[in-house]
């Protein structure tokens, strides 16, 4: 599955081993290992978030 943030694309490969937010700033941990990401406000972190948790399920 993949994500795009300001044009550029995030894949994630499942499963997810762990998730972490700090404010705007999203850390996880999939099958190919650890990714960062930081997004313009926490309202953009939050809507990650939640696609995030929907595709993981």
């Amino acid at each position: 599955m993949s994500y795009t943030y300001n044009g550029e694309q995030l894949t994630i490969v499942q499963p997810l081993h762990s998730i972490s937010v700090n404010n705007n700033k999203v850390v996880f941990s999939d099958q190919s290992g650890p990714k960062h990401l930081t997004l313009a406000n926490t309202k953009e972190a939050k809507r990650f978030l939640n696609w995030l948790v929907q595709e993981r399920s």
